[in-house]
């Protein structure tokens, strides 16, 4: 599967629809996760993508949203996927999601998040892919009409090379650092996917971060513990809009 859909499961969506002519656009390179055995927090970020997340600064984080914003509205006008145009330095490949949230009176709902968890696009590819496919292409939701886009929050992730944990089972929750790690679950074709905000927003210990990712992924909650099951961390680099093209800020989810 190209794309991995983010966000806490919906359990009562009845969404089942995609968009197989722009799931088709989006190619046909494998995300799969890296299986090699790596651990160590200085191995979480390789040195490439570290150097990329450490060099933005705000009005990167404001091209990158813009960029967002107007290779959904470009999808909507002619049905193509466009190419960010972003600075040359931050241009370099790596894993990145795109959240919408929807404004409500006193909470923004959320309208679509997709991504690569895999650095397999140069930024300018991989930012506009998913945030077109977080529009148009979340089964969760049907696609984003044009009239809502005004009441539409951005909010981009970049993520770090995820890495396989390889600790006792027992000892999984005590290697996940709520607001700091992301996680993966993956056994067979099974794959699921939670940004690190996720757990922050919930309020979720890391028990049960760890069952909810396995809930994301199809599997029951406990799987975590089967040693079938391959969990995966990773770190993210999150800008947001705090109003629809309002001003950008860096989220920071443990602070």
């Amino acid at each position: 599967m190209l794309i991995v859909t983010d966000a806490r499961p919906n359990m009562k969506s009845g969404g089942k629809r995609r968009n197989r002519s722009l799931i088709e656009r989006l190619g046909t390179r494998s995300d799969r996760m890296i299986s090699t055995e790596r651990s160590g927090e200085d191995r979480l970020i390789p040195e490439g993508i570290k150097a990329q997340m450490e060099g933005f600064d705000e009005e990167h984080a404001k091209a990158m949203i813009r960029a967002a914003r107007l290779a959904i509205k470009r999808y909507m006008q002619t049905g193509r996927i466009m190419r960010a145009d972003l600075p040359e330095e931050i241009d370099k490949q790596a894993g990145v999601f795109v959240t919408l949230r929807k404004q409500g009176k006193s909470v923004d709902k959320l309208r679509g998040c997709i991504g690569f968890p895999e650095p397999i696009y140069e930024l300018s590819r991989g930012l506009t892919k998913a945030a077109v496919s977080a529009a148009f292409s979340d089964p969760r939701f049907p696609p984003l009409d044009e009239e809502e886009l005004p009441e539409i929050t951005i909010e981009v992730s970049l993520l770090s090379q995820p890495t396989l944990l390889t600790v006792p089972k027992t000892d999984l929750a005590a290697s996940v650092a709520i607001g700091k790690h992301g996680i993966i679950v993956e056994r067979g074709i099974n794959k699921g996917l939670l940004l690190p905000q996720v757990a922050v927003e919930e309020g979720w210990d890391p028990e049960s971060f760890l069952s909810f990712a396995c809930l994301k992924a199809g599997l029951p909650p406990d799987s975590w513990l089967d040693d079938k099951t391959e969990v995966y961390v990773f770190t993210a680099t999150v800008f947001k809009e705090m109003e629809p093209e309002g001003d950008v800020v860096e989220l920071r989810p443990g602070s």
